[in-house]
């Protein structure tokens, strides 16, 4: 038992680690209100979707233009996320486009050639929400160009490349008044939110539905099999768990691949279990590199070992 200890310790510290911050997901009920006016009220978190992916993404990717015209009214001018208006999205990592509101600001995020996979750079307009009045929103892409217009006024226009919209997935479906996965909310009323492509006009709010649950108790908001090349994160995870693997060689007389198969197992056991708590991102990548430290680890031991041995 006592050379089991420093394992259990390490394993012990690990889980922590792998688990802060300590704030699991749980359901939440959908608070979406349809006062029975057209208009969609939002006084507590909830979220209206498509059952899908809309007819017309494929079309504004053919396009390379669409044209989005919204009236909202934002309970809060203090709303931070951004909290999402708008957005046609999978998760809180992964869009085509949202418009959002943080604080003051309208934010508008357009994943294009120039930005990563979340519509990072993105752009942004002050002074929008600075009231909770009534606001009439409308976002152009059209002829490589971005246009935003508040109560009729072009507040933005900014050149985008002639290819704007071909990073688009067409599988992303389209949420309003919160993220698709329920985890970035925005309170207020929408009255209208209308999306023009090719010529046609689809109104989204009778075309979207209210799922009983806005937030699930497991949702993954990273990409698990995307290589993110972030060296903090890399040199986190590959040294990690070299002394896991050098304590199950120094303190276990394990070998060097039981050593590697055990981390495997543990790592994978820690970013499974990541999948229930709220900002953690299970990662392969994460798990491989966890593997290698381990096996370092455990070789590094086997290498001292062998020198006492000889001594």
């Amino acid at each position: 038992m006592t050379r089991c200890a420093p394992v259990v310790l390490v394993v012990l510290a690990y889980a922590a680690a792998a688990f802060y911050p300590v704030r699991i997901d749980l359901p939440e009920r959908n608070h979406v209100q349809r006062p029975g006016d057209g208009s969609v009220l939002f006084e507590d978190p909830g979220l209206l979707r498509s059952d899908g992916a809309p007819d017309w993404v494929r079309e504004a990717m053919d396009l390379h233009a669409i044209e989005m015209t919204l009236d909202v009214k934002p309970a809060l001018i203090g709303q931070a996320g951004p909290a999402r208006i708008l957005t046609l999205s999978k998760d809180a990592g992964e869009r085509n486009f949202t418009l959002g509101q943080a604080g003051t600001r309208l934010i508008f995020r357009l994943r294009h050639p120039g930005t990563n996979e979340n519509g990072i750079p993105a752009f942004q307009v002050d002074g929008v929400f600075d009231s909770t009045a009534w606001r009439t929103l409308q976002v152009r892409v059209a002829e490589g160009t971005l246009h935003i217009a508040v109560d009729g006024q072009v507040r933005l226009e900014e050149s985008l490349p002639p290819d704007a919209l071909a990073r688009w997935d067409a599988s992303y479906a389209v949420g309003v008044g919160n993220e698709i996965t329920g985890t970035r909310p925005w309170l207020g009323t929408v009255r209208r939110v209308q999306v023009r492509v090719g010529g046609r006009t689809h109104d989204c709010l009778a075309d979207l539905q209210a799922p009983f649950w806005v937030r699930r108790p497991v949702h993954w908001e990273g990409v698990p099999f995307e290589l993110h090349f972030d060296l903090r994160d890399i040199v986190l995870n590959l040294l990690g768990f070299l002394p896991f693997g050098a304590l199950l060689a120094w303190r276990g007389r394990t070998s060097v691949l039981r050593a590697a198969l055990w981390s495997g197992l543990l790592s994978l056991l820690l970013e499974t279990g990541q999948l229930a708590f709220a900002a953690r991102n299970p990662s392969l990548q994460d798990w491989v590199l966890n593997v290698a430290g381990g096996t370092l680890g455990a070789w590094w031991a086997h290498r001292r070992l062998s020198r006492r041995a000889e001594v």
